[in-house]
C-alpha cells in the first residue's frame, strides 16, 4: 500500500460521513492538512507508510473527524449512522424475502395470465411496507441520537481504538470493466445471428440411425418479438461501444443505460403476457417464471440507476498537484 493511497482511504472514509453539499470542499481542505502534517513529520525526507499510519491514527477516527466538521444539527450522527445503515439494509432484505416468497408461489401456480392485475399491487405493497419501516427506524434512531448523541462520540473514542491499515480501498464508481462489456457485445451479436437466421437451432434434438433431427420449440408468438429484440440488442451493442470508447461512466451513458433498462422492461413484459414462448409446457413455465423474476429485478435496477443519475457519487479530484507534490 502506497503512502498516498492510505491518505486517500482516510479521506474517502471521512467523506462518507459528511453532508453532500459541502463534502468536496471539506475533503479538499482535509487533504491539504494531512499532506502538510505529513511533510512536517517527514522533515524533508520521503514519508514512509508507517509514518503516515501513525499520523492518521493521531489525527483521529474518520467518523470523529467528520462529526467535528459538521456545524449543523443532524438527525442521525456520524457515530450512529453506520449502524443505522446496516439495520436499514437488513430490513430491506427481510422485506424483499417476505414479498418474494408469495410471488414465487403465485408464479409457480400459473399466475401469469393475470400478472397485470396483481403485479402492480404487489409492488405498491412492497414500496409502502418499505417506506413505513424506513420511517419508523429513522424515528427510532433519531430518538437515540437525541438522547445519547452528546455522549456517543466520547464513549466510542475512549473504548475503541482503530487501525488506519484497516481502511477500505477507494473505488472509482465511474470505472468500467472492459472484459464484461466485450463479453456482452459478443453475446448480443450471437443472439442477433441465432434468433434471426437460425431460430430452428433452438429445439429438441432427436438422434436416430438415419439422421439427427432438430425439432424447433419456439412458438410463432415468441418469434414475432424477434425484430423488437434485435433492435434492442443493436442498441445495447452501440451503447457498450460508446462506453468502451469513453473509458468511464458519464452522465450521458448513465441515461443511455437507464433508457435501455426501460426498453428491456417493456419487451420482457410484452413477452411474458403475450402467449406461450415454447411448445413445451414445463419449459414454458420455467422461462415465464424467470422472466417474471427478471421483470421485478429490472424495476428495482431502473430505480437504482435513476438514483445514481440524480445523486451521483462525489469524487474528490486527484489533480491537486500542489498537494500531491508533497509526496514527491
Amino acid at each position: 500500500m502506497e503512502t498516498n493511497e492510505l491518505i486517500e482511504r482516510y479521506i474517502a472514509k471521512v467523506g462518507e460521513n459528511l453532508p453532500r453539499k459541502n463534502r468536496e470542499d471539506i475533503t479538499l481542505e482535509l487533504k491539504s492538512l494531512l499532506y502538510d502534517d505529513l511533510e512536517e513529520r517527514a522533515g524533508g525526507e520521503a514519508p514512509t507508510k508507517e509514518m503516515t499510519a501513525d499520523m492518521l491514527h493521531d489525527f483521529g477516527k474518520p467518523e470523529t473527524i467528520a462529526a467535528n466538521y459538521q456545524s449543523e444539527r443532524y438527525l442521525i450522527g456520524p457515530q450512529l449512522f453506520p449502524v443505522y445503515r446496516v439495520v436499514i439494509t437488513v430490513v430491506l432484505i427481510v422485506i424483499a424475502v417476505v414479498f418474494t416468497i408469495p410471488l414465487i408461489i403465485t408464479l409457480l401456480s400459473g399466475g401469469f395470465s393475470n400478472i397485470a392485475s396483481w403485479l402492480p399491487s404487489t409492488l405498491f405493497g412492497f414500496g409502502q411496507t418499505l417506506l413505513l419501516n424506513f420511517a419508523w427506524l429513522t424515528i427510532a434512531f433519531a430518538i437515540i441520537e437525541k438522547v445519547k448523541g452528546d455522549s456517543w462520540a466520547e464513549e466510542t473514542d475512549e473504548d475503541e481504538d482503530w487501525d488506519p491499515y484497516a481502511l477500505a480501498p477507494v473505488e472509482n464508481p465511474n470505472r468500467i470493466k472492459r472484459s464484461g462489456l466485450i463479453v456482452g457485445i459478443v453475446l448480443s451479436a450471437c443472439a442477433i445471428i441465432i434468433f434471426n437466421f437460425f431460430p430452428h437451432w433452438l429445439g429438441m434434438v432427436i438422434i436416430s440411425n438415419e439422421a439427427n433431427v432438430i425439432i424447433p420449440i419456439l412458438t410463432p408468438e415468441f418469434l414475432s418479438y424477434v425484430p423488437m429484440l434485435t433492435v434492442y440488442w443493436i442498441l445495447e451493442i452501440l451503447f457498450k461501444l460508446v462506453l468502451l470508447r469513453q473509458g468511464e461512466w458519464r452522465p450521458t451513458t448513465r441515461w443511455m443505460e437507464f433508457g435501455l433498462g426501460l426498453i428491456s422492461l417493456y419487451i420482457n413484459y410484452q413477452i411474458l403476457t403475450g402467449g406461450p414462448i415454447t411448445t413445451m409446457s414445463w419449459l414454458n413455465l420455467i422461462i415465464q417464471f424467470g422472466l417474471g423474476i427478471g421483470l421485478i429485478v429490472g424495476v428495482f435496477e431502473s430505480i437504482h440507476r435513476l438514483y445514481k443519475i440524480i445523486r451521483p457519487p462525489i469524487i474528490v479530484s486527484e489533480s491537486d498537484n500542489s498537494v500531491r507534490s508533497k509526496l514527491a
